[in-house]
């Protein structure tokens, strides 16, 4: 009976302080300049994983769980009740091309906006205004390109045609199969298409990005972020795989050797 009674208050402690910090929440908003906003994601640090605040998730810009928030802001989580643990290896947090989204300070509350890097086409597909920079000037991607060798992220120049390898994201994910009907192999190579979302990878000119944001099934192109050169989507994929296969090895053989020592007792 004591225990239940313990069980209740702790219950009742911990729904109240959940309480208290979703009301913080609210006004994690309130600004005055754009310099308070961050981006951060308050649904996943309300669960106050103490040994990583994104519990080893990974949240793209265009997450609608990322959101701007106040820099001060904070989720207000208890104290670590616990002080030897042993924590899984991870880094959870934000990522993807920052350059596509702005926290902003609007109507003194911080607000997500598209950044102002981002173009609009006349056929409504958006676009990173970084492409079209790349395109129009060869001596500058000729100097990045010099810079960073046969490494560089999404930039190369084959029979002096400027390549760019882009994401491109359609409106359906049925789309993807007959989005490159109408491109050559002079303005577009090495496509790769995500097995689980709408996301495609691609080297393209400048005449296949032209044609590109003048097509109604496409939502946005964009760079990728450096090392995401096969579709993120498939990596993470099967990265999960590999670890799930490591730790059931390992499971299997720690089975192993239980077995076998109980079996000299």
């Amino acid at each position: 009976m004591r225990n239940k009674v313990i069980f209740g208050l702790v219950m009742v402690l911990v729904i109240s302080g959940m309480l208290g910090v979703v009301s913080s929440e609210i006004d994690a908003k309130i600004c005055e300049v754009d310099d308070d906003c961050k981006f951060e994601v308050p649904s996943k640090l309300l669960e106050c994983s103490y040994c990583d605040p994104y519990n080893c998730n990974s949240y793209n810009f265009e997450n609608n769980d990322v959101v701007a928030i106040n820099k001060i802001w904070s989720p207000n989580c208890p104290p670590d009740p616990i002080q030897d643990r042993n924590c899984i290896a991870c880094v959870g947090g934000i990522s993807g091309n920052f350059t596509l989204y702005k926290a902003k300070c609007i109507n003194n509350q911080c607000t997500k906006v598209r950044g102002e890097d981002v173009l609009i086409s006349d056929a409504g597909v958006e676009y990173d205004s970084k492409i079209t920079e790349y395109f129009n000037d060869q001596t500058l991607v000729e100097q990045i390109i010099l810079e960073e060798g046969d490494d560089s992220p999404y930039l190369g120049i084959i029979n002096n045609d400027i390549w760019i390898r882009v994401v491109i994201n359609l409106k359906d994910i049925s789309y993807k199969d007959s989005l490159f009907f109408t491109f050559s192999d002079k303005e577009i190579r090495e496509i790769h298409k995500s097995e689980i979302s709408e996301k495609i990878t691609a080297k393209i000119t400048k005449e296949g990005f032209d044609k590109l944001i003048q097509d109604e099934g496409v939502e946005l192109v964009k760079l990728p972020m450096r090392g995401y050169f096969v579709e993120e989507d498939n990596f993470q994929f099967n990265e999960l795989y590999i670890y799930l296969g490591i730790i059931l090895i390992i499971l299997i053989i720690i089975i192993y050797y239980l077995i076998k020592k109980r079996k000299f007792k």
